[in-house]
């Protein structure tokens, strides 16, 4: 009679672990998909901040945001401030096919905006 009780009681938390699980894994790729699709609504000449907001919008609050500081990236005759990329990544490789946004560091504003492909 224990053990009955007992093989429910677990099956059924195994179960609970299991769809939490399963849930927690499509609610991230649902928001993290926002987050790419968003990138399309950014422009050249925002301010970062706005840029950033735009991401998040519908997605997730705190995203994984990486920073890459590269000088005169693609040599864009601004200013000659350095360039820092910011995207969502997944994976360590900050040139992946991930979508990417390029603003002026000194100036604050998007003078790039790459959807990285995505679909």
């Amino acid at each position: 009679m224990r053990k009955k009780i007992l093989k429910r009681i677990i099956k059924g938390i195994l179960i609970i672990l299991i769809w939490l699980f399963y849930e927690f894994v499509l609610t991230y790729h649902y928001k993290t998909r926002r987050c790419y699709e968003n990138i399309r609504e950014v422009h050249i000449g925002d301010y970062i901040d706005k840029a950033i907001r735009t991401m998040r919008k519908g997605g997730f609050y705190l995203i994984f945001l990486k920073e890459t500081q590269e000088i005169d990236y693609r040599d864009r005759g601004d200013d000659g401030g350095d360039h820092v990329i910011i995207f969502p990544y997944k994976d360590e490789d900050p040139m992946s096919h991930y979508p990417r946004i390029y603003y002026n560091s000194k100036t604050g504003k998007v003078v790039g905006v790459s959807d990285g492909g995505f679909p």
